[in-house]
């Protein structure tokens, strides 16, 4: 005699994991949406990471990869004839111009064919005639004017002058800058007043420069620099294509990571979801079993359920991803990054559903005949009651059905508590990120309102700042009239003597910020080579240096303490000069962070000197304030304080001012993509929970039919019976929401603490309440809807159609 399952079986067993499939349609659309899930938010992330390496790698090839300013004409032809330079633009740029809150920059760009990108018109053309001209379509909304391709527009310089010209194009940049380019032809460059007498900047890039490495590359413009006589400071090299030269992993390392969350979760769903279906199959397994089928078989049978199920949700997953990638980011679209990440996150997300089903695929086997048709749809060792007698309710019941396998009510409870978790991080991330302490960041964390002398003014001066300063606004008359202002609660004045300084054979122009000996306590701490007191620092005329590592990155040398250093300044009637001492330098990133060393740092260039220093070199009575900030009561008056500073600031054409609600504006575009992105991949990961409370608790209901027909006919009612199946849901809910907000909370403080840390100080933890709330609501109406839904299915047929129903 020849048993079913003896010899080559595999027919038999594909032919069973099929009809199983077909058997369990509730249980196969969850698993694919789960898989399908899965694999859409990896590929969509590992996707989305790659196109935009891939765009802005495309994009590099279309930029400069280095710049040479303020360089002379004959310069320019010396750099075109160099074989360095495959491919070279020029530019000019004239001086901005401060209007109310925005800044205005006139430029020439040459128009040519070449790889580096020339400005995009997206409507008309690029000026030709000398009184045409290009804008931006924002800068049409800031000024509220709605112009077209013809019409005539104006502008008002830094020097006051007003010219009109012929709008020939428009750029559709979608910049939220404050700085809006206006655009002019190349004749205007050459005789208009703007741009005639600038010098010329030339946009690079160099010959086979992708093959080099970073050092190769700085060392290869340095020294085509040296031979076209340009210095060092006046070239700049593309910081993102140095970076590209350099593999940098960050990107794809918050992917992984983020990638082996979404991974983690959704192998808990797809065991949770397996391990319940084998628990209530498990008497068709008893079957199997009695007919001769091994446990391996049995094995077998699940996971090719497991892979047939894969391999319908993968590629729709597959697909779904490449999509939201596509759409994303469509510049960065390259079908080699599907083929490669695609066939990875394949062939990781194939592993991950076998190694979910593994262990189900264990109990399934080890499953005696004896002992499945011992059990109902639960594996448990049952234990005796603890009093003969209890007292029967809806929640009793509910309780009783739990603990008849609690093995299934945890992994549920578990389940969605990992995807609850991750909400509750990214929601605890964005609670924390308050927008204006992410505007506060820098010199507005110790006030809301910044007034500072006009670049405009300072353009138009022929000594510059200096000269400004002369007649300073920012004088005691200004500070009388502000600090009657209501609101206004702190006026912390920054002042700068401007200078030009010698050494190394480098002249340049900076500034000089002055401390005071209580200062100077603490930012001696800081200092890495002084050991000297105040007197004593006066008295040798010595200065301190900052962010020498930036120095160095410009002028390739660092300043020296002991060297010597050559200052030239106007003192507020005439022009001197001395020679100070190198004291030492602050290079500790803690003392910007120093409340008592803001005055001093807050607004600092490359130099600290004593502020008796300073007095001793100007003219009695010369008043260097640059800017003022003021603390205000900014949540209760800030329209009225900002009203009356304006009537202020308005009646000297020497002052400009900008608000931290100038500042929360303008990141307010990157704080909504921010917002987007987080809740986004917050809800998709929620969407796991969903399909593990649906699957459990439509299989828990559909496969207790019998036992559920039962008590009705002994007297349950429907409403009793949907009581106690909702109170069975509730109890996973309420399990599910005690371990998220324990578990989220505790999670999301590490991740602020831990950002906080690493330099991202604007974030302050904060709990999120609301999103808690919120995920409560769902979690606990969701099943309500769930359970009555298929308690009304179930209730379709009559109580003795479902008794005579075989399972």
């Amino acid at each position: 005699m020849t048993w079913p399952f003896e010899n080559d079986t595999s027919t038999i067993t594909k032919k069973l994991a099929k009809n199983s499939l077909k058997a369990g349609k509730m249980r196969n659309i969850l698993i694919v949406m789960t898989i399908l899930l899965s694999v859409a938010l990896m590929s969509g992330l590992a996707l989305y990471i790659a196109s935009m390496q891939t765009a802005n790698s495309r994009q590099l090839e279309k930029l400069q990869q280095v710049f040479f300013y303020d360089i002379t004409e004959q310069q320019c032809d010396t750099l075109r004839q160099d074989s360095r330079i495959s491919e070279m633009r020029v530019t000019k740029y004239g001086k901005r111009s401060e209007i109310e809150n925005y800044v205005i920059w006139p430029m020439y760009i040459e128009q040519s064919e070449g790889k580096i990108q020339s400005v995009e018109i997206s409507d008309g053309q690029y000026p030709m005639a000398e009184n045409e001209v290009a804008v931006d379509v924002s800068y049409l909304d800031r000024i509220g004017e709605n112009l077209k391709i013809g019409d005539t527009i104006s502008f008002s310089f830094y020097d006051g002058t007003q010219e009109s010209f012929v709008l020939s194009g428009l750029t559709d940049t979608g910049s939220t800058s404050d700085v809006y380019p206006i655009y002019f032809s190349e004749q205007y460059a050459e005789r208009g007043s703007q741009l005639k007498d600038t010098l010329f900047v030339a946009a690079a890039q160099i010959q086979d420069a992708r093959s080099m490495t970073a050092e190769e590359f700085l060392d290869t413009i340095h020294a085509i620099g040296a031979d076209c006589n340009i210095d060092r400071p006046s070239i700049g090299e593309n910081s993102a294509f140095v970076q590209s030269l350099t593999f940098n992993p960050k990107n794809m390392l918050i992917a992984l990571c983020i990638g082996l969350v979404v991974l983690f979760a959704g192998v808990i769903v797809i065991y949770s979801i397996f391990y319940i279906s084998i628990i209530n199959r498990i008497k068709l397994f008893g079957q199997l079993r009695t007919i001769g089928a091994t446990g391996k078989q049995i094995k077998r049978i699940v996971k090719r359920e497991g892979t047939l199920l894969f391999c319908i949700g993968a590629p729709l997953g597959l697909a779904v991803g490449s999509i939201f990638a596509g759409i994303l980011n469509v510049e960065g679209w390259s079908w080699r990054n599907l083929l490669i990440w695609g066939g990875l996150i394949i062939f990781v997300e194939y592993i991950a559903v076998l190694y979910s089903i593994s262990k189900p695929a264990k109990i399934a086997g080890k499953v005696s005949p004896i002992e499945a048709y011992r059990t109902n749809g639960s594996l448990q060792n049952c234990k005796p009651p603890m009093h003969m007698s209890r007292k029967i309710t809806p929640l009793s019941m509910a309780k009783m059905n739990t603990s008849r396998n609690r093995k299934k009510f945890l992994m549920t409870s578990f389940s969605l508590a990992i995807s609850g978790t991750i909400f509750m991080v990214g929601s605890t991330f964005l609670t924390s990120f308050s927008q204006e302490a992410y505007a506060r960041n820098g010199i507005m964390e110790y006030g809301e309102i910044r007034v500072y002398l006009s670049e405009n003014a300072a353009q138009v001066n022929e000594l510059g700042y200096a000269g400004v300063q002369v007649n300073n606004p920012l004088n005691d008359t200004f500070m009388q009239e502000v600090s009657q202002v209501s609101g206004v609660n702190e006026i912390i004045p920054f002042e700068k003597l401007y200078c030009t300084f010698e050494y190394n054979g480098r002249r340049d122009e900076d500034f000089i910020v002055p401390f005071t000996e209580e200062e100077f306590a603490h930012l001696s701490q800081y200092m890495e080579t002084t050991n000297d007191n105040y007197s004593d620092i006066v008295k040798d005329k010595e200065i301190f240096v900052l962010k020498n590592d930036a120095v160095e990155e410009i002028y390739g040398w660092k300043f020296q303490p002991g060297d010597t250093i050559k200052f030239e300044w106007f003192d507020g009637t005439e022009y001197r000069e001395d020679v100070f001492t190198i004291g030492g330098e602050i290079s500790n990133e803690k003392a910007y962070n120093d409340p008592e060393c803001f005055t001093a740092l807050g607004a600092s260039g490359w130099f600290l000197m004593p502020d008796e220093l300073i007095r001793a070199m100007l003219a009695e009575g010369y008043n260097i304030n640059s800017e003022v900030l003021l603390s205000t009561e900014w949540d209760s008056k800030e329209a009225e304080i900002t009203q009356q500073l304006n009537s202020i600031v308005s009646s000297s054409h020497d002052l400009q001012m900008r608000t931290l609600r100038d500042s929360i504006n303008n990141n307010a575009g990157m704080y909504s993509t921010l917002l987007t992105s987080i809740i986004g991949i917050s809800i998709f990961i929620m969407m796991f929970s969903l399909i593990s409370l649906i699957n459990t608790l439509v299989t828990n209901v559909m496969t207790r039919k019998q036992e559920l027909s039962v008590l009705q006919s002994i007297g349950m009612t429907k409403r009793q019976l949907n009581r106690m199946v909702q109170c069975e849901a509730g109890l996973i809910a309420v399990w599910n929401i005690i371990i998220t907000f324990l578990a989220g909370g505790f999670l999301g403080f590490i991740l602020i603490c831990g950002l906080n840390s690493i330099g991202m100080s604007y974030l302050h933890w904060v709990y999120p309440i609301g999103f808690a709330l919120f995920y409560a609501v769902i979690v606990l109406i969701m099943p309500a809807i769930i359970t009555k839904a298929t308690i009304y299915l179930l209730q379709k047929k009559s109580i003795v159609e479902r008794l005579r129903e075989i399972e």
